[in-house]
């Protein structure tokens, strides 16, 4: 058992937090869909706060259903140190109802931890005890003990996007093209008008020269 894992406090205290310390899911989240019949990928990271990957040890990944009131197993994604940071999963196009409702469980030992839910698609089937019309209903199935959790586990959220991808910038803001008509107009500047000044020199210099031509053909 991992002593340090150990939050002698009220679960209800922990429903606002992200992630449990260890692990954090980078996919799958709010926005991705698995689709059944492909094999898509689970991927996680080390948060940075303890305990850390190494110390976690092996994993078992679990697919599961319902929200923070019920979690349901769906099925058994497979084992894998926490180091690897990824397993790959084929999606029986059988696995379950489609909709948002699923999440990543991770456990090793005594140590708990969620994925915020996301969507699987072109799949058909059903999961044993689980109404997905109302995913967060209490009906134990498959095993699971609903609402017995350890309190240093964390809960799934529903509609919870990624950490990693919900701070990630959503690319560079398109600026509209500025039509002739709508650009501002602005009081000449000291360089303008001293440029201004410099282009009529010529002129001025001209009509000097044709005068004091003028003045000497008529003095002479």
């Amino acid at each position: 058992m991992i002593q340090s894992l150990y939050f002698p406090y009220d679960l209800t205290a922990l429903r606002s937090l992200p992630s449990f310390p260890g692990i954090t899911t980078n996919s799958p989240f709010q926005s991705v869909t698995w689709n059944g019949g492909e094999q898509e990928n689970v991927v996680w990271a080390d948060d940075g706060k303890a305990p850390a990957l190494s110390k976690i040890g092996q994993v078992t990944i679990d697919l599961m259903a319902g929200g923070e009131e019920n979690q349901v197993l769906v099925a058994n994604i497979g084992k894998a140190p926490a180091t690897a940071k990824t397993i790959s999963y084929r999606v029986p196009v059988t696995v379950g109802p489609p909709g948002d409702f699923y999440f990543i469980k991770y456990t090793s030992g005594s140590y708990i931890s969620y994925s915020g839910t996301f969507s699987i698609e072109g799949v058909k089937g059903t999961v044993n005890g689980f109404d997905p019309k109302n995913p967060n209903a209490k009906s134990p199935a498959n095993g699971t003990t609903i609402n017995s959790f350890p309190t240093y586990s964390t809960y799934p959220k529903i509609g919870q996007a990624s950490p990693t991808q919900s701070n990630a910038p959503t690319g560079s803001p398109v600026i509209p093209a500025t039509k002739n008509n709508d650009v501002p107009k602005t009081n000449p500047t000291d360089a303008d008008k001293t440029g201004d000044a410099i282009s009529l020199m010529p002129s001025f210099v001209g009509i000097a020269t044709s005068a004091v031509a003028l003045t000497l053909t008529y003095l002479y």
